[in-house]
């Protein structure tokens, strides 16, 4: 906590750009790794679906079709989704019913999907002659169960980072909330109900912020959030208590932006910089 404190404030010495700036510039980038985290995990999710329904309408179809296992196999890898379901849910209800018609339509059907993935219809088709050993999706299907490992995997990396993005952007926007306020604003505790100034609050990790005196007793008796929807691990070195940062931080966003405000205080700063001007031409 008291680390992301110094760093935003480290930020903004002896350059233009103040803490404020710096701290905006981290949400925005925080923002976009939660993004691309949680597209990451949508990404992982369709795949594994595609391959669980490609997976399951290829023993559908070998089931019933015993003698065309080949191209049950390469339809399913290359076809597309839709016409692989298609063909799966209708090998199940042929399997049901055995009816001898509808297994020789099931057949043709089969057939001429397998040839268009041959004459390159589809993508992947026609290329190397779908040996598993040299087609990348045909080697897939046969091995399901080792990709469906690696994409979770995958997915559960990019959940952890997803947690962890979500959780300092969490604090940093709590942070952030904290020292824009003014001194003198009331900040209730979620904890015992009662107001009190920002600088007398303690931020979590998590980014819920309560009385200081209410933060370390709930920290020094169960080490998390007290907070019932939360209970995220809160060890009290991580805990950062504004009133030790207040002054340090007061300065690094300048004292016009800290009374004013940063829209009122750019106007200002504006009026002093034309005013400056003014007097330095006389």
């Amino acid at each position: 906590g008291g680390g992301a404190v110094g760093s935003v404030g480290a930020g903004a010495e002896g350059s233009d750009v103040d803490a404020g700036t710096v701290l905006e510039a981290t949400l925005q980038r925080l923002r976009g790794n939660l993004q691309r985290a949680a597209e990451r995990q949508a990404r992982c999710e369709a795949e594994r679906e595609s391959i669980v329904e490609r997976s399951g309408a290829r023993e559908a179809l070998q089931a019933v079709l015993p003698a065309s296992a080949w191209e049950a196999a390469l339809v399913c890898a290359h076809a597309p989704l839709l016409d692989v379901q298609r063909l799966g849910e209708a090998a199940v209800q042929v399997g049901e019913a055995k009816l001898v018609p509808e297994v020789a339509l099931l057949e043709g059907d089969l057939r001429r999907m397998a040839q268009g993935v041959m004459d390159g219809r589809f993508e992947g088709g026609g290329a190397t002659g779908h040996r598993a050993e040299a087609c990348e999706e045909c080697r897939l299907l046969a091995h399901p169960d080792t990709k469906i490992r690696q994409l979770a995997r995958v997915r559960g990396q990019a959940a952890s980072e997803e947690s962890s993005a979500d959780q300092q952007l969490r604090f940093l926007g709590s942070l952030r909330d904290t020292f824009q306020a003014q001194e003198d604003d009331a900040v209730e505790c979620p904890m015992c109900l009662a107001e009190a100034k920002p600088r007398e609050m303690s931020i979590l990790p998590c980014g819920h912020r309560f009385h200081r005196t209410c933060t370390e007793s709930a920290v020094a008796s169960n080490g998390h959030c007290p907070l019932p929807a939360c209970r995220r691990p809160a060890p009290a070195s991580l805990v950062t208590h504004v009133g030790e940062h207040w002054p340090a931080f007061c300065q690094a966003v300048g004292p016009l932006r800290r009374r004013f405000g940063s829209k009122i205080a750019k106007v200002l700063e504006r009026i002093k910089a034309a005013k400056g001007k003014i007097a330095y031409s006389m």
